[in-house]
């Protein structure tokens, strides 16, 4: 609980810091993100990276690339299997935030702008992981605190389902799904 509170302050804290960038798209910009005003990435199938009906924006799975070359080869896919050669600590979840990042270019592609988002509702998170695999949560919470970020803590907040999986799609490490209410 104690973490959870640290957590939360430190985000509070980032976004007040963040507050004076007017857009989802300047504070990712001030977050080291400036693919976000990138052409979005062309779907890998019969399908579109987001389809919105009303009120509501849902967005094509996203698995993460390494866009700065953190990890590797700029632009790689981040692959790896929770348990095996990945943990639940800060790598995983900066993988998380990766494939976050790409479902919000998703997002900005379907939208036009960020600021169309109203709330956060939902994120999946699906992470290759072995059987005996436990801290799907830990690798989460970076996709979750990447939208708390720009979005602040109000807009940003939402129900979240951690699954961990025995494949994946190209043997990528994980898949973020985000669902959106829009303005």
């Amino acid at each position: 609980m104690k973490t959870l509170s640290v957590s939360l302050a430190l985000t509070l804290a980032l976004f007040a810091a963040a507050s004076h960038a007017e857009t989802p798209e300047q504070r990712l910009l001030s977050l080291g993100y400036p693919q976000i005003n990138e052409p979005p990435p062309k779907p890998f199938g019969n399908y579109v990276n987001g389809n919105s009906s009303g009120k509501l924006l849902l967005v094509s799975s996203a698995a993460p690339q390494d866009v700065n070359g953190e990890f590797g080869p700029k632009d790689a896919w981040l692959k790896g299997r929770f348990g095996e050669d990945l943990k639940g600590d800060a790598k995983g979840a900066k993988f998380a935030e990766l494939a976050c990042l790409r479902s919000l270019r998703f997002a900005k592609a379907a939208l036009g702008e960020l600021s169309r988002i109203r709330h956060v509702l939902r994120v999946t998170v699906v992470s290759l992981s072995t059987p005996d695999f436990r801290d799907q949560t830990v690798v989460a919470d970076g996709c979750s605190g990447l939208l708390t970020r720009v979005f602040g803590p109000e807009r940003g907040a939402h129900a979240r389902v951690n699954i961990g999986s025995n494949a994946m799609p190209f043997g990528v490490a994980l898949e973020v799904t985000v669902e959106y209410e829009l303005e």
